[in-house]
């Protein structure tokens, strides 16, 4: 009986740190109960709390870094296929779906710089990484255009190609 206390005060603890908006402290806590309580009749709220609380962590500008995104994503995936069936599942989805929406994106923003700057050969490589995680997602759409252009651009010029610069700068 103890032990189902401590169980279920730690979940009220993560649940508190959630509400508060501390997100990377509330996916600790989550994570931390998944672990100690692997067979806890609550451990798929937990792990779908985790993916949650990544989840509310994504900073709204994709300039920013986007390590909670990737976080999310990985959870999420986890809770889904632990548990396809749970009642959360469908909010879990569309999540995975914003997530993924995120990520392209910034992959874009990140070959947009590079394109912008005429480095075409460092922007390629991120528009097809675009293409080939991202496939569902309007980014893959804008970066299949992109990479047109590129190929375009170089197939008539080649020396559009500027050689991108190492580490030491050279």
């Amino acid at each position: 009986v103890a032990r189902i206390r401590q169980a279920d005060a730690q979940l009220r603890i993560a649940d508190v740190l959630f509400m508060q908006e501390s997100f990377a402290e509330a996916a600790a806590s989550y994570e931390t109960f998944r672990d100690l309580h692997p067979k806890h009749e609550k451990v798929s709220y937990a792990m779908f709390r985790v993916a949650k609380s990544y989840f509310n962590d994504i900073p709204s500008p994709i300039s920013r870094d986007l390590t909670p995104a990737t976080k999310a994503l990985d959870a999420y995936n986890e809770f889904l296929k632990r548990f396809p069936a749970d009642k959360q599942t469908e909010e879990a989805k569309k999540d995975v779906g914003e997530v993924r929406k995120t990520l392209a994106e910034k992959e874009l923003y990140i070959g947009d710089f590079y394109y912008k700057r005429n480095f075409l050969e460092s922007a390629k490589p991120r528009y097809q990484k675009v293409l080939n995680q991202f496939p569902e997602t309007q980014a893959a759409k804008d970066a299949q255009e992109r990479i047109a252009k590129i190929d375009k651009r170089l197939s008539e010029n080649p020396a559009n190609i500027r050689p991108t610069k190492g580490a030491d700068g050279k």
